[in-house]
């Protein structure tokens, strides 16, 4: 038995339109699981800066109360360079962060961290 041609046409363009969708849907599934990993991320950066910062650095909460934000935002900006700098991560394989972009991706130049914050 010989179908159309109108037929086979209309067979294809819906089999293509269901291949799209099934991509379509893999897609959205991708970008739904990097932006938990992101989430997962930057969550673990939170609770690194609260257990080894701020719970550690006694005198780190008393400078907000006081309204000292220079040296509250000194402070900060040196456990930072420390985060970066000094401090091993497993999941870097206990690589700082910047030996991990230096070997993988090849920096050549690292722009100096400055404390910084926004007046009211």
């Amino acid at each position: 038995m010989h179908l159309p041609v109108s037929f086979k046409l209309c067979n294809k363009k819906i089999q293509f339109v269901l291949g799209c969708k099934k991509v379509r849907k893999r897609k959205e599934k991708r970008k739904k699981n990097r932006g938990k990993r992101k989430i997962g991320v930057n969550e673990r950066f939170n609770r690194s800066l609260k257990e080894e910062f701020m719970e550690i650095n006694p005198y780190f909460e008393p400078y907000l109360y006081e309204n000292n934000l220079d040296q509250a935002n000194k402070e900060l900006t040196e456990y930072l360079i420390f985060y970066n700098f000094k401090r091993p991560h497993q999941t870097l394989k206990y690589q700082t962060p910047i030996e991990y972009c230096y070997d993988k991706i090849k920096f050549k130049q690292v722009l100096p961290m400055y404390p910084t914050y926004t007046s009211a």
